[in-house]
């Protein structure tokens, strides 16, 4: 979110991955990736606050030890709430569940969804959300 004319404004990222692992390493690319696309976009950007589910890997010591010098990288700063599981349904799974539509709508009509592209293609279908930006990553690990 940010404020624009005295509102807040969300951003949403989606990243789709034919197969990757789900752990700290991911996330801080991720993270990494996010953070330069805002910065692109909006270079006065000073501060910037994730929201994420209570995932493992999202509340590693290594992820929690590192994402700060991440965001330095860019000159940010970084906030991180993890939402806790019995507050119910956050704001990132009412994101996903209007994803999941479009992509619900996209296999009825006849298409399957067995890739990556295959899975952009079906979350912008029937116009997509006009509130997301999503990425067909791959991602290379280096030993």
């Amino acid at each position: 979110m940010r404020k624009s004319k005295s509102q807040l404004q969300m951003r949403t990222f989606v990243h789709i991955f034919q197969s990757c692992n789900q752990d700290s390493v991911t996330v801080l690319a991720i993270v990494d990736g996010v953070l330069k696309q805002l910065k692109a976009t909006i270079p006065e950007l000073r501060r910037v606050h994730f929201r994420q589910d209570n995932a493992g890997c999202y509340h590693s010591a290594s992820i929690l030890l590192v994402i700060e010098q991440v965001a330095k990288k860019s000159d940010i700063n970084i906030t991180v709430d993890l939402s806790d599981p019995q507050w119910g349904k956050g704001s990132c799974d009412r994101k996903a569940a209007t994803i999941k539509c479009h992509m619900r709508r996209f296999l009825n009509s006849g298409h399957d969804i067995e890739t990556a592209e295959q899975m952009k293609s079906a979350m912008v279908s029937s116009g997509g959300p006009t509130w997301s930006k999503s990425h067909v990553v791959r991602f290379k690990r280096y030993s």
